[in-house]
């Protein structure tokens, strides 16, 4: 069974365009901003603009320990302190779009998928590089991203294989033995990661 929550819960808006959960915590992207919850989406504080989101529509969210990468209609917003605080970064910064529709980070290493490209930080999100058809993608409009880690000599990750996930392959990057393959999403449908 289902239990819905909704803004009476805390949910900066009743539309959700993005999950992600992480033990008890879950960050929804919302119209009306981020809401986070530490207690298993039973109730949820909400970030928008005022805490240094770059748009209160939020698109996208990836999270790794206290960093949050949430993508938003007016840049790629990162916060530090678990969310409490939010640098934005745009296209002053090399962002292909300030329209963000999907994020993945790994290490330092940051992906956002724009409308005006795929967007690549490898310094943690300060500066981008930005892919587009000129590099070989099929449509500068990129709306989702998801990076496949495996050790050379181990099975490809599950979650990859995903057939409701439509995926087209992008460039490979041999290191130390472990490789990155950027994925692009041809249409908005989303997977849980």
């Amino acid at each position: 069974s289902f239990v819905n929550r909704n803004t009476f819960s805390g949910l900066g808006d009743n539309f959700v365009w993005d999950v992600h959960a992480a033990g008890t915590d879950v960050y929804a992207g919302t119209t009306g901003g981020l809401s986070i919850s530490t207690d298993g989406g039973v109730n949820y504080t909400n970030r928008t603009t005022a805490d240094g989101l770059g748009n209160n529509q939020v698109n996208a969210v990836f999270v790794d320990g206290t960093t949050i990468y949430a993508g938003t209609e007016g840049g790629l917003s990162i916060s530090i302190d678990g969310g409490v605080s939010f640098v934005n970064r745009t296209t002053a910064n090399g962002q292909g779009s300030n329209q963000v529709s999907g994020v993945f980070a790994s290490g330092a290493t940051v992906y956002a998928a724009t409308q005006g490209g795929l967007s690549i930080s490898t310094d943690g999100g300060v500066s981008f590089v930005n892919r587009t058809t000129a590099n070989g993608l099929n449509d500068n409009r990129v709306n989702g991203v998801f990076v496949q880690q495996e050790v050379a000599g181990s099975a490809e990750h599950p979650a990859a294989q995903s057939a409701a996930r439509p995926e087209v392959d992008g460039p490979r990057q041999e290191v130390a033995g472990l490789r990155r393959t950027w994925k692009s999403e041809s249409s908005r449908q989303r997977t849980v990661r």
